[in-house]
């Protein structure tokens, strides 16, 4: 609905996923938002793509993380916008790493002319994006 392709509808839908479907899981969670932009535009697909990654790094932690608790930071500024979701699990094996849903959470920020690291410590994983919020 192109009523909703702004930065503020998104991260409303953003939380509004992640409370559905993390609290199914029985997972608790958290989110932190930052704001230093006003509210843009922001193209259907560039929304599509964000959160079709949005939605695959929260289906990681749901189906292979035996979290119980994921922490999610959205920042905004006049730019880009910035997703970190860290969760309490198991990590990530090294033979994993690279499997699909990670590649493609990394070719969608790819994609969008921005960049998404995954780190792991074998006690819980860090996702983060960095995407930029217009074409650069």
């Amino acid at each position: 609905n192109p009523r909703h392709d702004s930065l503020s509808s998104l991260t409303s839908y953003f939380c509004l996923h992640a409370d559905r479907f993390l609290s199914l899981a029985g997972i608790t969670w958290r989110l932190e938002e930052t704001k230093g932009a006003p509210d843009l535009a922001l193209d259907s697909r560039r929304r599509h793509q964000l959160f079709l990654a949005f939605k695959e790094a929260l289906t990681n932690v749901v189906r292979h993380a035996q979290a119980t608790a994921c922490h999610i930071v959205l920042a905004l500024n006049a730019r880009a916008m910035t997703v970190e979701i860290t969760d309490d699990g198991v990590g990530l094996p090294d033979d994993v790493r690279s499997g699909v849903g990670l590649t493609s959470m990394r070719e969608r920020a790819a994609e969008l002319g921005g960049e998404c690291r995954i780190a792991t410590n074998g006690h819980g994983t860090r996702v983060y994006a960095r995407l930029p919020i217009a074409e650069e």
